[in-house]
């Protein structure tokens, strides 16, 4: 029998699905997978660093004292950047030094080093809990998601993930994700219809 647009036809579960959903009642979870698929690419398009003479055209910019530290407290404007590194726990004291450009050694021992990057995907998963006699209320469903999402392997959202990978996380909690992931976490359920 061929499922229509109305709901003659279809099943109890189907009928009661389309019904919470209807209602708002689903729950919402996010997952942090390793993407297998992306690889290291630069903005010449081309798999590996960048050549001196590329890197002179396209260097990188960072603080000259913290170079590798969370970058989620800096100041950025137009085509200026400043450290927001935190210099003494406790006492509201940032770097505050301007970024300058990063070294082609150190480049290559970094930003240009394919080894350095991980590379993850966030995917929001969906449940109605149609029927706690079917499935045993684990229905997840997948919904849509991001991927390519690039990590470096110091970077605060690596360190905090990357034991935790693939690990349901609930809709509720994604903004005490560190960094990038909670942006785009929270972004992915607002795209899936998830209301805080």
């Amino acid at each position: 029998m061929a499922i229509t647009g109305s709901t003659q036809g279809q099943s109890l579960h189907q009928k009661r699905a389309k019904a919470k959903i209807a209602a708002g009642r689903v729950e919402y979870r996010v997952r942090i997978v390793h993407d297998p698929i992306s690889k290291f690419e630069e903005c010449n398009g081309n798999i590996g660093p960048l050549s001196e003479a590329e890197y002179r055209e396209n260097q990188y910019m960072a603080c000259p004292i913290h170079p590798r530290g969370d970058k989620s407290n800096d100041r950025l404007e137009a085509v200026r950047a400043w450290c927001g590194q935190t210099l003494h726990v406790g006492t509201g004291k940032v770097c505050g030094r301007a970024y300058e450009p990063v070294s082609y050694a150190d480049y290559l021992q970094y930003l240009g080093n394919p080894d350095r990057h991980r590379y993850v995907g966030i995917i929001v998963d969906t449940q109605a809990n149609i029927c706690p006699h079917c499935d045993r209320g684990d229905g997840w469903i997948n919904g849509a998601g991001l991927w390519s999402i690039d990590l470096m392997d110091d970077s605060p959202e690596w360190l905090f993930i990357r034991r935790k990978l693939d690990t349901p996380i609930r809709a509720a909690i994604a903004s005490s994700l560190p960094g990038c992931l909670c942006e785009i976490a929270v972004q992915q359920l607002q795209e899936n219809g998830y209301k805080s």
